[in-house]
């Protein structure tokens, strides 16, 4: 990497987390180190239907490749407090933190709540943002954070940690933890829930609207014009 930031004129990063980081670690001398955020787009899928292994029952829902620094674990105490609700713990958990996780879940008095599909399809994806209600995201490592985004665009509330770039790309419209004790995060949940039921359709067009903002054009409209800063 060291070799690639002294070939190049400038540097992009896709959070202000990541230039620190980065920064820290590698020597940019003089050169620009500039944030540009991802793109995200939630492609409609108006014919994804409910995943078969499914019940009907409100549930929240988590997304990413199960490893240590997801923090996962912390979610299943958590559900002790919500036993109306299932916990759909999306992504690949073939590694050895998502059996650690397939232990804690058969241990917990909850076990029948928490689910665990594996990976999902577009369309099981699209019907999870959609439908839950809530996304849940206590990773402790996040260059960028795009699953918050893509929940975001669903119109769902996201409750964050407050690690690495999470609370940079949730800004003021997410809910963070400030702690992982299961008591403090279920008063975090309920806290959030409980605002969102008052004006719920107001409030997730405010959501979608914050995270609207991270889209395609504006990120190719950025480099463009980097580009012609750096060849001017």
């Amino acid at each position: 990497m060291q070799k690639n930031v002294d070939r190049a004129s400038a540097v992009t990063v896709i959070s202000d987390f990541t230039g620190k980081v980065l920064k820290e670690n590698i020597d940019a001398g003089n050169k620009p180190v500039l944030t540009i955020h991802n793109g995200v787009r939630l492609e409609p899928r108006p014919d994804a239907g409910m995943p078969h292994w499914l019940p009907e029952k409100p549930f929240f829902f988590s997304l990413c490749v199960f490893k240590e620094e997801k923090n996962l674990h912390t979610l299943i105490p958590l559900m002790d407090h919500f036993p109306d609700h299932l916990l759909v713990l999306g992504g690949n958990n073939q590694t050895s933190y998502g059996n650690r996780i397939r232990e804690m879940i058969r241990e917990s008095e909850v076990s029948d709540n928490i689910i665990i599909p594996g990976v999902l399809d577009e369309d099981e994806k699209y019907w999870l943002y959609k439908h839950c209600r809530a996304f849940l995201f206590p990773s402790l490592a996040e260059g960028f954070g795009l699953p918050v985004i893509e929940a975001m665009l669903a119109g769902k509330q996201v409750f964050l940690s407050r690690a690495a770039s999470l609370p940079e790309i949730g800004g003021v419209i997410a809910f963070y933890w400030d702690s992982f004790e299961a008591g403090s995060m279920a008063a975090v949940l309920r806290l959030g829930l409980e605002l969102r039921e008052k004006e719920p359709g107001l409030y997730s067009q405010e959501i979608i609207e914050y995270a609207s903002r991270y889209n395609w054009k504006n990120c190719i409209l950025k480099f463009l014009e980097l580009y012609q800063t750096i060849s001017s």
